[in-house]
């Protein structure tokens, strides 16, 4: 799935020479991107940058490459600051070495790197540059064991680490910088709370500026190349917002997609507020969750990195979806974290924070309550912000990457400091989040909200393990309840009435049940170098929940992908001369 979407850069650093340069990028937004290769300079912008115009209104450049390297002459490190939007970079000086690598504000593009003292590699890729390590360099990869019990306990790494010792990733609001043969990783832009005193009117006002403004940026983007839009849709209040504030808006000409289990509320919800706005809408089921069978698919995007269940039902959708029409894929992103904070997720979500608040069990504890962080975050809530959301969270994006663009307005740096401007106790449990939407949006709170079972303006509410349900239908609820548990005593099968019915997949599709068991039993052996990480991994695939069996079949997939020589040949680097010799896929670039 990733023909279109490829980088993978080798400098030596000795001969300050590019060794090695395959390039790729869709057909999306080029106005936006840039490819400039001299003798003297290589320059890759790409992505979609929101306010480009803008930018470009308040310069004195005739056009958007001029005003790019005017911008890099002025500032070598930090020219990229004044972007926004969804993108990565890298410019090489090759006069004098010095290179810049770059992503944007919250990493919504991601970046890997390796090297040593005589070569530095980078790529967008982690499945690419393990690869190209294994091909091009000789170097045989090694897995991380303090990254796969990370994967393991909380489904993700975090920070630059990856499941490979030999590549870093590049941390969100991070830019890397070589000179002088000396790499360096240094800070542009770190989220910090300064919160203040501040009503929920003047607090709602804040949020609606704002998030307004974000899909104005990103819808006018899709508008500005002649696209529709396309826009996912579920049962949640993070999607249903962007789609009726962005039709509210005028941008009326639009494409729904959703995907979940036949006849779950992510469906029903969807489909209403699609038929009610006159979208178009697709779904995509996932009944029988054959879906779950493209572990190493989704590994070639991850690179192992976070657990693969959560890509892999967006995989299953995206991947056969024509993008010929539209522009990028507008979404909710992190909408629930950065309006609603993470709720009940946490009890400690201000004050310090340290590795030790990270629950696991005697054996996973040693590596991770003993990791160093890298980052000081002042509370769990920017911890989670930068390592759920964006490090981990951000994987989601890739299927869509792979065709187009993606952006959620929740993505909007100015909308993202506002909230975290608000006291974290007056957004918790989604109390603005839902005064917003009730007194901005009233027909958005008219359908029901997944996470309730109820819409979000009934009258007279109960609280139920955190979440907020209708008196009205609360009898509904209950009797629903009890005749889910009633089936499920009768028939042994676990209920599929929720987001992810993973234990009901499993339990009506034996040939999804034998194929998770035989995966782990043929790829058990990828972590014999590491005895008691594979005695862990089997017990918790023997003894633990779906959720701990999908965290098990991740690892065992990057390691597979470490040991073996490629787990998805068609989409490996091919296997071409590039001997001092510089290439582009997309020749019709060449400066």
């Amino acid at each position: 799935m990733r023909t279109e979407n490829r980088f993978v850069l080798e400098f030596d650093k000795q001969s300050n020479r590019i060794h090695f340069l395959d390039y790729s990028t869709t057909d999306k937004f080029q106005e936006d991107k840039l490819f400039v290769n001299t003798k003297d300079l290589l320059f890759i912008l790409d992505g979609v940058v929101l306010n480009k115009t803008l930018l470009l209104n308040e310069s004195h450049s005739k056009n958007w490459k001029q005003y790019l390297i005017d911008s890099y002459a002025q500032n070598k490190s930090l020219f990229f600051d004044k972007l926004k939007g969804s993108y990565w970079g890298v410019v090489v000086d090759k006069i004098n070495g010095e290179i810049v690598v770059f992503s944007d504000h919250i990493g919504s593009k991601q970046l890997f790197y390796s090297g040593n003292k005589n070569t530095f590699i980078v790529s967008n890729n982690s499945h690419d540059l393990t690869q190209y390590l294994k091909e091009h360099r000789g170097i045989t990869p090694s897995l991380n064991e303090r990254a796969a019990y990370f994967i393991l306990t909380m489904g993700y790494v975090i920070e630059d680490m990856t499941i490979v010792n030999e590549i870093k990733r590049l941390m969100p609001g991070h830019y890397l910088q070589l000179r002088d043969s000396q790499e360096q990783v240094l800070p542009f832009h770190f989220l910090k709370k300064r919160q203040k005193s501040i009503s929920d009117r003047e607090a709602i006002e804040g949020i609606d500026y704002h998030f307004r403004n974000a899909i104005r940026n990103s819808f006018e983007k899709d508008v500005e190349y002649g696209y529709k839009h396309l826009t996912a849709l579920s049962g949640g209040l993070d999607s249903r917002m962007t789609t009726i504030v962005s039709h509210e808006l005028g941008y009326k000409d639009q494409l729904n997609i959703t995907f979940s289990q036949t006849g779950y509320l992510d469906e029903l919800t969807a489909k209403k507020i699609a038929a009610d706005l006159k979208h178009d809408w697709i779904f995509k089921s996932l009944d029988n969750g054959t879906f779950l069978k493209s572990i190493d698919e989704v590994t070639a995007l991850t690179g192992g990195n976070t657990t693969y269940f959560g890509i892999g039902h967006g995989l299953s959708l995206l991947d056969k979806l024509d993008f010929r029409d539209f522009g990028m894929l507008h979404s909710g992103q992190f909408g629930n974290s950065i309006v609603g904070t993470f709720g009940d997720h946490h009890t400690k979500l201000d004050g310090q924070f340290t590795m030790s608040d990270i629950p696991s069990d005697a054996i996973a504890k040693e590596y991770i309550h003993s990791y160093r962080l890298k980052a000081e975050y002042q509370d769990f809530e920017l911890f989670k912000n930068y390592n759920h959301c964006m490090i981990s969270g951000n994987n989601g994006l890739l299927p869509a990457q792979c065709k187009s663009e993606t952006f959620s307005p929740f993505y909007d740096l100015d909308l993202w400091e506002f909230c975290l401007s608000i006291p974290t106790k007056q957004r918790a449990h989604h109390h603005l989040y839902k005064m917003w939407i009730n007194q901005k949006y009233p027909k958005a709170a008219n359908y029901i909200w997944e996470q309730t079972k109820a819409p979000l303006n009934a009258r007279g509410t109960f609280t139920y393990n955190g979440a907020s349900y209708s008196y009205r239908q609360l009898w509904k609820f209950v009797l629903r309840k009890a005749n889910i548990k009633s089936q499920k005593r009768k028939s042994g099968l676990a209920s599929k009435y929720h987001m992810n019915p993973v234990d009901y997949w499993l339990s009506i599709n034996e040939e999804l049940s034998n194929f998770w068991a035989n995966y782990v039993k043929e790829n058990l052996n990828y972590l014999d170098e590491t005895p008691e990480l594979r005695q862990y991994a089997q017990t918790m695939a023997q003894n633990g929940n779906s959720i701990s069996y999908v965290r098990v079949l991740t690892l065992l997939s990057a390691a597979k992908l470490i040991g073996s020589h490629d787990i998805t040949p068609s989409i490996s680097i091919a296997k071409r001369n590039h001997e001092l010799k510089e290439t582009v896929s997309q020749s019709t670039w060449e400066d």
